[in-house]
This record gives C-alpha cells, structure tokens and sequence, in this order.
C-alpha cells in the first residue's frame, strides 16, 4: 500500500511524461526546421565553340568565326571582336560568357584560327601552252608570247599594261595595253622586235675619238681589271718580304686605278645582265610585274 508522499510523486512523474508526450512533435519539429542549411550551387552554362576554318588576312572577323554557343540565354563577348582583321599566322579568340539567369555561372573559352596570306587581287601569268620565255634566233627579228591577266574575284578597276625590254637593239609591245577583269582572264601579247638601224647624224670637221669611248671598250676594263689585280697581288709578296716600295710600283698601281675610274669605276660593268623583259599591270591600288627571260639561240 502506496503513501501518501509516494502517490504525489508518482503522480507528478505521470503528469510530466503525459505533457511531454504532447509537446514533443512540436518541439521537435521546431528544432530539426532550424538545423537544416540548404545550399544550391550554379550550373554549368554548356558554353560550346567548333574552331572556325581558315580564313585570309583580309577578311574581317564575323559571325561565321564568331559563334559559339551556350545552352541558356546569355551575353556573348569576343575578343578580338568582330570587323578585326588579323594578321597571316595563327591566332586565338576568346569568348566571356555571362549567363542570364543567376542560376548559371559566367565561363569562358578560346579557340586557334589560321591566318592565310591574301591572293592578289590580280596577276600575270603564262599563257597555257607557253612557258614564258622569249627566244630569238638570227633569222627571226620578231617574236612573240602569250600571257594571262587574270584575277581570283572580279576586279572592275583599269589596269594598265607597260613592258621594258632590256635587250640591246631590240624593242617590246603589248596588246591590249589596258584591260578590265570583270569575269574571265585577258590574253594579252608580248612582242619582242628589232630596232631599225638609224644611221649616225652627218657631222662637219674630222671624226673625233674621246678618251672615254675608248675606255668604256669592254677590252679595256677587262684588261685594265686583269692587270690590277696582279699588281696588287705583285705589291702585297713585296710587302710580305720585307721590302719598301719602290716609286715605279706606286706608279704602276696609281696608273691602273685611274684607267679602272675612267672605264666606269665598277666592277658591275664587267658583269652584263641577261637580257629580260618586264611586263608591268598597274590599277589604281595595286601592281603586278612579271620578268621574262629572253634566250638568244645560235646561228
């Protein structure tokens, strides 16, 4: 039999554990609501970029280079930007994306681009079937070859034709001396004639031979060149002997120079170019020249 201090507890005990089974969804619910942090993080924008073909130094950066791609709406800066034009290599471009929504991170990219050298707008070439080259025989004072102006994309400016002959005696034409590349190549054709022998102009008194005609004679500079340079060689053993110079080799030696001076003081004049003609096409912005080499066959 329970007493009376026992019964009190016993009951207070009860009392508490009913209470407590009461509150406890509320309580409980209230803190485990308070502990719990959710944290969403940004997702990937899928920022895509194919790199673009080659293209050529004249030709401005556009949307066929610049076009990548993105998964979510966005803004899209390049660098460099379009309208640039890059110089002939490899290049990079790059690209800042900022997504619009803020549940996307910002990325970024870079992509190679080759850089090729620009055709000319037009050119000469060789007409098909000739290798252009000019070759004269002695029975022949004329001949002639074909040749091509021509051009990648159509070219509306005039262009005009000039030729320079450097062959002794002998004079270039062309025909047409002035075309204009709308669609297709223009043949044109290089002449390489003889000059006619103009008689030299009467004159009074007795014929005159000036000095200088007589040194400009090829024979004389060769000559004058050959003993130059063995007398140096002859000067330099002397020197290496030990012995003093005398009077006559310094002589010797002024006399050659002064003979080298007054036959052109070159050694170049000993030395003949071959002989070539230069075909010239000139637009208004641009230039072209082709050298032709002229053969000269035996009798």
């Amino acid at each position: 039999m329970l007493g009376t201090g026992t019964t009190s507890r016993f009951s207070s005990m009860l009392f508490a554990a009913l209470l407590s089974t009461l509150l406890c969804p509320v309580v409980c619910r209230a803190q485990t609501s308070a502990s719990v942090v959710q944290v969403v993080r940004q997702a990937d924008p899928g920022l895509t970029w194919t790199p673009p073909t080659a293209i050529t130094s004249e030709t401005p950066l556009s949307g066929v280079q610049l076009n990548a791609t993105a998964r979510i709406p966005g803004v899209f800066t390049y660098t460099p930007s379009a309208g640039t034009q890059l110089p002939v290599g490899t290049a990079n471009l790059s690209v800042a994306f900022q997504p619009a929504s803020p549940n996307y991170y910002p990325a970024t990219l870079s992509v190679p681009i080759s850089v090729l050298s620009a055709p000319p707008p037009f050119q000469i070439l060789a007409a098909a079937g000739e290798d252009a080259v000019l070759r004269l025989s002695p029975n022949s004072p004329e001949v002639s070859t074909g040749l091509l102006v021509s051009s990648v994309v159509p070219f509306n400016q005039q262009i005009n034709l000039a030729c320079t002959a450097k062959v002794a005696r002998y004079r270039c034409t062309l025909s047409p001396t002035q075309v204009n590349l709308i669609a297709a190549p223009v043949p044109i054709v290089l002449t390489l004639s003889a000059e006619a022998a103009s008689p030299p102009p009467p004159r009074k008194g007795p014929p005159l031979y000036p000095l200088s005609q007589t040194f400009l004679s090829p024979g004389v500079r060769q000559s004058a060149l050959f003993l130059l340079g063995f007398e140096v060689i002859f000067l330099l053993a002397i020197r290496t002997q030990g012995m003093a110079l005398r009077l006559t080799e310094v002589c010797r030696l002024a006399i050659f120079l002064l003979a080298l001076c007054l036959s052109g003081c070159g050694v170049a004049n000993f030395l003949p170019s071959p002989p070539t003609v230069t075909v010239t096409a000139q637009s208004q912005t641009e230039q072209r020249s082709l050298v032709i080499p002229v053969i000269t066959a035996g009798p």
